[in-house]
């Protein structure tokens, strides 16, 4: 129990590391957003919340996470990585339908994001909408150029039935 604790804390202070030095690329990330741009005290209470979120989620209270996670978009809705946290554990609770509005707000405000598309093309493989995931392994082929995102696309336009572009 004792090194699992002192793992979660030497993650915690990882993620805090990364944070604090990554912290004039935050900054600048959120003045492209529209001109949306968190005063410092803002900031920071936002950064406690999302690393106590992400504490309570490796410690599988989602619930608990979930809230935070929450409260991080009321400080600043427009956070791409809180909507994905958030898509993730609604996923986890088979919740599809605000995972995918979750993801869909992740791609609104960071669109070149490989694994948000990732996520959503998975979202819809689990509801085997395979069209749909298609055409979201076609935006990402046409963004991160990959062997292994044309194989993804091949396979779910082979689930969808479109033999003749899976083997194009």
């Amino acid at each position: 129990m004792k090194t699992s604790l002192k793992y979660t804390y030497w993650f915690i202070f990882f993620i805090w590391l990364c944070i604090s030095c990554n912290k004039s690329t935050y900054v600048a990330d959120n003045s492209k957003k529209e001109g949306s741009k968190l005063s410092e005290r803002k900031e920071m209470e936002f950064k406690r919340l999302f690393i106590n979120a992400s504490k309570e989620k490796m410690l599988k209270n989602f619930d608990k996470a979930r809230a935070l996670y929450e409260r991080c978009l009321d400080i600043d809705p427009k956070s791409d990585a809180a909507h994905y946290e958030l898509a993730a554990l609604y996923k986890k609770d088979r919740n599809l339908k605000e995972a995918m509005s979750h993801i869909n707000s992740s791609l609104k405000y960071d669109e070149d994001n490989k694994w948000y598309y990732l996520f959503k093309a998975s979202l819809f493989e689990e509801q085997m909408q395979y069209e749909n995931a298609a055409k979201v392994y076609k935006t990402l082929v046409g963004k991160h150029e990959s062997l292994e995102y044309y194989y993804l696309l091949a396979t779910t336009q082979f689930f969808a039935g479109d033999l003749k572009e899976s083997l194009e």
